[in-house]
């Protein structure tokens, strides 16, 4: 039987990764005002006088558009719709009591038992959400980069 120190560490357990849900949705966020500007600015660009210059000039910003719209690709599937597991259904469980409750000892385990299975499976899709916006983190590094050296290819 588990007692309540252990159920209070398995929800703590659980609002913490609904805090790094939020975060996670918050860095795409802003990951996405990002990687909207820098397209913006690159559209601009390959839009006024982008065919008038170099191969050297325009394969850097060819180069760098690739990258960011690979980008705004992946932040969009990272923040997109995923079907998050309640941790349990109260309406369930109190039609469940019958005409006696459980004993608070059986009723923690059944908790338990719950959030550990929600738990595992928002994690999972967590990592899923974080695994895109890293990648994209690296698209838009090597956009930057590509984009200044087509500036400084202008420079010299």
């Amino acid at each position: 039987m588990a007692s309540e120190t252990v159920y209070n560490s398995f929800q703590y357990a659980c609002r913490e990764e609904e805090e790094r849900y939020t975060e996670l949705i918050n860095r795409g966020k802003i990951y996405l005002s990002i990687c909207t500007f820098f397209l913006g600015g690159i559209g601009f660009k390959l839009s006024s006088d982008i065919s008038e210059a170099s191969l050297g000039m325009q394969v850097p910003f060819m180069v760098s558009a690739f990258f960011f719209i690979m980008s705004f690709l992946l932040i969009i599937i990272a923040l997109g719709i995923y079907k998050y597991e309640a941790t349990f259904d109260a309406e369930l469980i109190i039609e469940e009591f019958g005409d006696e409750p459980p004993k608070d000892g059986d009723f923690l385990d059944q908790r338990i038992a719950d959030i550990t299975a929600s738990l595992g499976h928002n994690i999972a899709i967590n990592n899923k959400r974080g695994r895109f916006l890293f990648y994209a983190s690296f698209g838009m590094l090597a956009g930057v980069v590509s984009a200044f050296s087509g500036l400084i290819y202008l420079m010299f």
